[in-house]
C-alpha cells in the first residue's frame, strides 16, 4: 500500500467527540462532517481544500489528470480521519458516504441566485457566494489580509513566512504557487500560448495579452489622483506618481545620481562606462539612449513633427517646442538668485551666472583670450583667421562685427549714433 500513497490527502472528520477527546476512529460510511469547510490537506504542499472536488482540482497541480481523477479511499488508515490514495492503476470511484451525497450532484443542481454559476457541491456555492456579498472571514494573524476562502490565506501566509513550496524543475526558481511556477515554465519552452486578434503579438500570459490589447483600444484605465495623467499599466503610474513625491529610489553605485526609474539609471551609467549602443545607420553618431538616437535621425531626415499652434514654427524635439512657446507667453521661469535676472531657457541662465561668478570656460587655442559664452569665443577667433563675413551693401567695406557693420553704414545713411544702443547678441557680433 506504502506504493500508492504518493498522492495522498486527508480530510478531518467532524469529530463527535465525549468529554475525554475520543471519537468515532471508524465511521467511514457514518454522515462525519465531510462537508465541512477547509477540511482537506494536500500532502505534497499543505494546500487546504473545502472539499474533495476542489482536492481532486489541486491534486492535478502535483499528478497527471488521470492520476487525480483515481483518488480513492483507503481503508488501512482508519484512524478517525478519511484518507484517499491516488491509484492509477484502478477505475475506482471516490468514496461518497451519506453526508456527501446530500451534498454533492454530479449534474451541478446547486444554483446561485444572483448569477448563472452552478456547482456540484453545496460548499462550493457557499464559497462562490462570497463574490457577491464581499464575505471574507479569513484573516492573517500577521496583517489585515482577509480572504474569502481559507486556500488563499495559506497562500498568502506565505509573504510572512517565505514558503516557496512549488520548485522549477530546470532551474532555481521557486514559487508560491503553483500558476506562478506554470508561467514561470514558459520561459524555459517559450510558448506564448495567447495572441492578440489585431496584430502578431503573442503572450506567454492573458494579463500580458489583456495589458497589450489596451495598444489597440487606447484604453488607460488607471488614474493618477493628483493629476489628468492616465495610463495603460498599474507599474506606469506608480512610476509616473514619483513626479510628485520626488522618489528616487534607484540609485547609482558610481556617484550621486538617483533616478525614478530604473531604465534611467541604466541610461546613466553609461556616462561612466562609455557604452554607446545606439548607432545611426546614415553616419558616425552613436548614442547612449534610443531616444536620442531617434531625435538624431530628424538631422539628415529634416521631420519637424512638432508644430506651434501659434505659429508657423516647428521643431525636432519637443523640448524644442516648449521653449519656443515661450515667445509667445511670455513666461520666464529661470530665476538668478543673486539679481533680478530672469530667462526662458536655463542654458540663458547659466550664462548669465558667469557675471556674478566671473566664469569663463572657454579659452582661445592661440592666445590667452577667454570667454564666458561660446559665441565670444566664435567671434573673438576671427582677429586670428581674418575673416569678415560681413560685407556693406554700399560699398567694399567688410567686417567680422555685426555691430561694426551698422555703425559703418551711419556713413552712407547719414544716421545718427546713439550712445547706447541697443543690441541684441546677434547683432553685436
Amino acid at each position: 500500500m506504502a506504493s500508492k500513497r504518493r498522492n495522498m490527502f486527508h480530510k478531518n472528520k467532524t469529530q463527535e467527540t465525549t468529554e475525554n477527546g475520543s471519537g468515532d476512529s471508524g465511521g467511514f460510511g457514518g454522515t462525519s462532517g465531510i462537508a465541512d469547510a477547509a477540511a482537506a490537506v494536500c500532502h505534497h504542499c499543505k494546500y487546504e481544500a473545502e472539499c474533495l472536488d476542489d482536492m481532486r482540482r489541486h491534486m492535478r497541480e502535483h499528478t497527471t489528470v488521470s492520476d487525480a481523477d483515481n483518488i480513492k479511499r483507503d481503508e488501512s488508515f482508519c484512524d478517525g480521519r478519511e484518507v484517499y490514495i491516488c491509484d492509477s492503476q484502478t477505475n475506482q470511484s471516490t468514496f461518497l458516504n451519506e453526508c456527501e451525497r446530500t451534498t454533492y450532484s454530479a449534474d451541478k443542481t446547486f444554483l446561485c441566485d444572483q448569477c448563472d454559476y452552478r456547482a456540484r457541491r453545496l460548499s462550493q456555492l457557499t464559497v462562490h457566494k462570497r463574490v457577491h456579498t464581499g464575505e471574507k472571514p479569513f484573516s492573517c494573524d500577521q496583517c489585515d489580509y482577509r480572504a474569502s476562502q481559507n486556500s488563499q490565506l495559506t497562500v498568502h501566509k506565505r509573504v510572512h513566512t517565505g514558503e516557496k513550496p512549488f520548485l522549477c524543475d530546470q532551474c532555481d526558481y521557486r514559487a508560491r504557487r503553483m500558476s506562478q511556477l506554470t508561467t514561470h515554465k514558459k520561459v524555459h519552452t517559450g510558448e506564448r500560448p495567447y495572441l492578440c486578434d489585431q496584430c502578431d503579438y503573442r503572450a506567454s500570459q492573458m494579463s500580458q495579452l489583456k495589458t497589450h490589447k489596451r495598444v489597440h483600444t487606447g484604453e488607460k484605465p488607471f488614474l493618477c489622483d493628483q493629476c489628468d495623467y492616465r495610463a495603460s499599466q498599474i507599474s506606469q503610474l506608480a512610476t509616473h506618481k514619483r513626479v510628485h513625491t520626488g522618489e528616487r529610489p534607484f540609485l547609482c553605485d558610481q556617484c550621486d545620481y538617483r533616478a525614478s526609474q530604473m531604465s534611467q539609471l541604466t541610461a546613466h551609467r553609461r556616462v561612466h562606462t562609455g557604452e554607446r549602443p545606439f548607432s545611426c545607420d546614415q553616419c558616425d553618431y552613436r548614442a547612449t539612449e534610443m531616444s536620442q538616437l531617434t531625435r538624431h535621425k530628424r538631422v539628415h531626415t529634416g521631420e519637424k513633427p512638432f508644430l506651434c499652434d501659434q505659429c508657423d514654427y516647428r521643431a525636432s524635439q519637443m523640448s524644442q517646442l516648449t521653449r519656443h512657446k515661450r515667445v509667445h507667453t511670455g513666461e520666464k521661469p529661470f530665476a538668478c538668485d543673486q539679481c533680478d535676472y530672469r530667462s526662458s531657457q536655463m542654458s540663458q541662465l547659466t550664462t548669465h551666472k558667469r557675471v556674478h561668478t566671473g566664469e569663463k570656460p572657454f579659452l582661445c587655442d592661440q592666445c590667452d583670450y577667454r570667454a564666458t559664452q561660446m559665441s565670444q569665443l566664435t567671434v573673438h577667433k576671427r582677429v586670428h583667421t581674418g575673416e569678415k563675413q560681413y560685407s556693406c551693401e554700399y560699398c567694399d567695406y567688410r567686417t567680422g562685427r555685426l555691430y561694426h557693420l551698422k555703425r559703418h553704414r551711419r556713413v552712407h545713411t547719414g544716421e545718427v549714433a546713439l550712445d547706447n544702443m541697443q543690441l541684441s547678441e546677434a547683432e553685436y557680433m
